[in-house]
């Protein structure tokens, strides 16, 4: 199967190594039960929806991986042949869904985080961290990137409430219409998002924030912040959707020269609260 390589001089440096391919991150096939479960409860996914026990791999040796990807049960299968022929050198493999996520000072009850890229796998098997927007809170939010809980009344706020603080999701209201011109299905409807105590965060980058924004009739902002002071945008640590060569579970990469292994993942911080 894949292994990692052994520890190198002083401190804890360890060579990557799938098999025999040197300097390649390994890849294992993840199925741990507690955190699955945890991943069912705070998501609402049904157990018998989605193939978490089957069909999720990790690309390091770590107890608490940074990044979950998952596998179409074809790609899977050829993983799982040459785990033990090592005939494919594979670089990239998966489409990314959860990333680990760390809490200074706080407790969140899941530990992993939806990535942008597979949230159209899950989101609509989401039945909990979901908060449903009208158009003109949809543009609020993916113009500012940050809002205070006190922006979002009603029946939305309420929704807000419902939430764990953590990771959750926006999606534009079912029969909300969408302004003249606009391509239905050319912009996702679903972002994730981070809930603070006090605020809502967007966790994809600004410039993929404005897209969307302009793909659903809305105008991308000047550099003024939710509270008016000049250039003052809301920052998270490390956007969800930020790019790492990563592929589709169809693409399956196999190298006879030179090496390429995936970035090294960096945990990723909580979003911070709105001023």
């Amino acid at each position: 199967g894949a292994t990692a390589g052994q520890s190198k001089g002083k401190g804890n440096f360890k060579e990557k190594q799938q098999g025999q391919h040197k300097g390649i991150d390994p890849i294992i096939m993840w199925n741990d039960p507690a955190v699955i479960s945890s991943l069912h409860d705070f998501y609402g996914i049904a157990a018998d929806k989605f193939p978490f026990e089957t069909n999720l791999l990790v690309r390091s040796v770590d107890a608490k991986p940074k990044r979950v990807y998952y596998v179409s049960e074809p790609v899977r299968r050829i993983m799982e042949i040459n785990a033990s022929t090592h005939e494919l050198k594979v670089v990239v493999v998966g489409i990314k869904l959860f990333e680990r996520q760390e809490v200074k000072g706080a407790t969140v009850p899941c530990s992993y985080r939806l990535a942008q890229e597979g949230l159209g796998m899950l989101d609509r098997l989401m039945t909990k961290q979901v908060v449903r927007l009208s158009l003109k809170e949809m543009h609020d939010i993916l113009a500012a990137r940050s809002l205070p809980r006190h922006h979002f009344e009603g029946h939305t706020g309420e929704q807000l409430d419902a939430c764990y603080q953590g990771c959750c999701v926006i999606r534009l209201r079912e029969g909300e219409t969408l302004p003249p011109g606009t391509v239905e299905g050319a912009a996702p409807l679903a972002v994730t998002c981070w809930k603070g105590p006090a605020s809502l965060n967007l966790l994809i980058p600004a410039t993929e924030a404005f897209v969307i924004l302009e793909q659903l009739g809305g105008e991308k902002p000047k550099k003024t912040g939710y509270n008016g002071e000049k250039g003052k945008q809301a920052q998270q640590g490390k956007p969800a959707a930020a790019a790492e060569g990563d592929a589709s579970d169809a693409t399956v990469k196999a190298e006879a020269t030179a090496d390429g292994a995936e970035p090294e993942a960096t945990a990723p911080a909580a979003a911070p609260e709105a001023e």
